[in-house]
């Protein structure tokens, strides 16, 4: 499995920062090594999904020729193979998250304008791809500061790679690799940067690999296209440093559940369903998958499914419910699914820095176990009214929305997607989530936030 070697290093690094001294003399070579190797896993797995996307295509253009039931089989087989492809790609981007965090956990300021982009769930397909991966597997390090490859990332989104000025703890600067091909076998690769200061860019001039190869070679221009859509790439980079800087705030003190999360997972056993009620709404429920392989797991039988089991945990469904409440919507899903993309919620800190054990982590990383959530959203609703907000279903949408008036101003949210996202997958109190809204609110009536602006919430942990 690719991405094992990867998670060894990064659960080395955990023990050796939580023991505070390393002894192991292989982790800085692992840790340079992290990157290069998990990016040229993900560009070989990206591309077998996009080759994949092409076959079928070949086989939809062709379909009047073929067996019904042949065509359909192939593109069931092919799309299982799709989908075994995600889970892993999904990992990769876990760990590789991971990684990343530790250098950006510091410079979250940057994290806003990231946000703010498009993820891209593949690595770039051709040259282009194939650059950005040539790149860091030829810089881990310039000038003193570690170049950390976007492409690993779901939360890093501007530019393609990040220059850390570990010692500082800041982003010194961030780069967008082009490149083109010059001769066979060779690539030309140039990277157009911003940082907030000429200053902060001193350090490439401290390390010549950085700059021209031995032979110069003729490069083709650029075509116009890449030229305008390269403008618009750096001119959002410099957006990075323009957002950096502390605007409102509140501090939130409170414990998550995740310690019942971890008592939860280590209950588990195999051919045996388990749940647990965590809070008012929220009810996990899972089993212990048997020993093998992930890819053994994705392609020898389907993983235990909740649907087949719904049976099981109705007893703690009714522990959750409210018979007298009106708002009897029910949320199913997984905590990590391996039919979604994986990607980072803005704000919240990857599941390698939850206070986990590494064991139970790897559990849950790997499909060791597979968690379920039933949840229940009347009680946060009726807290939400209870603070005196007015909360609303959204017409023709799952979902609710809410709108408190305070003095001559509407203070309103238009999905609370992301808030119950906090309580179902990231084991936030519902009581936490109501005070965070309500601290928004008290910003308003003080007059901290003006009227007709659009707030944005930026979480830190």
């Amino acid at each position: 499995m690719a991405g094992s070697g990867r998670w060894d290093t990064l659960s080395r690094l955990r023990s050796a920062q939580r023991t505070k001294v390393s002894t192991d003399a292989d982790l800085s070579k692992a840790l340079l090594d992290f990157q290069p190797k998990l990016a040229r896993t993900l560009y070989d797995l990206s591309k077998k999904y996009g080759n994949l996307n092409q076959e079928k295509r070949s086989f939809i253009a062709r379909k009047a020729d073929l067996t019904p039931s042949w065509f359909r089989h192939r593109m069931a087989l092919l799309s299982e193979y799709q989908s075994a492809i995600k889970v892993v790609i999904s990992l990769g981007k876990r760990l590789g998250d991971s990684f990343a965090w530790l250098f950006y956990v510091s410079a979250q300021d940057h994290l806003l304008e990231h946000g703010e982009h498009e993820r891209q769930f593949l690595l770039p397909p051709g040259i282009g791809g194939l650059g950005e991966v040539t790149f860091i597997e030829r810089f881990q390090v310039v000038g003193g500061h570690l170049v950390l490859y976007h492409g690993i990332t779901t939360f890093l989104r501007v530019g393609d790679v990040s220059y850390i000025d570990v010692k500082e703890g800041k982003v010194a600067a961030i780069g967008e690799p082009k490149t083109t091909k010059v001769a066979e076998d060779l690539l030309k690769i140039e990277v157009h940067m911003v940082a907030p200061s000429e200053k902060d860019m001193a350090f490439l001039a401290e390390d010549p690999r950085h700059h021209d190869t031995d032979e110069d070679y003729f490069s083709p221009p650029l075509p116009q296209k890449m030229k305008s859509r390269l403008g618009k790439q750096v001119a959002s980079m410099g957006d990075v440093f323009e957002f950096s800087g502390s605007g409102g705030s509140m501090e939130l003190h409170h414990d998550s559940r995740v310690e019942e999360l971890s008592e939860f997972c280590k209950e588990l056993k195999t051919s045996a369903f388990a749940y647990r009620k965590i809070g008012d709404g929220l009810l996990l429920f899972g089993t212990r998958t048997a020993r093998r392989s992930l890819s053994s797991k994705q392609f020898g039988g389907a993983l235990p499914r909740w649907t087949e089991k719904l049976h099981v945990v109705k007893p703690g469904l009714q522990s959750i419910m409210d018979e007298e409440s009106a708002d009897n919507e029910i949320r199913i899903g997984a905590l990590n699914d391996p039919d979604t993309e994986y990607r980072l919620v803005p704000g919240m800190a990857p599941i390698f820095f939850w206070p986990l054990d590494v064991a139970t982590i790897e559990d849950i990383l790997f499909h060791e176990v597979e968690v379920y959530f039933l949840y229940y959203p009347a009680h946060l609703v009726a807290k939400l009214r209870r603070a005196g907000f007015k909360v609303m279903s959204i017409p023709g949408q799952r979902g609710f929305k809410i709108e408190k008036r305070i003095g001559d101003t509407l203070f309103g949210v238009e999905r609370l997607d992301y808030y119950t996202h906090l309580v179902t997958r990231e084991f936030w109190d519902e009581d936490v989530v109501v005070e965070a809204l309500c601290g928004v609110a008290r910003s308003v009536e003080q007059g901290d936030i003006t009227p007709n602006a659009e707030i944005r919430m930026d979480f830190r942990q």
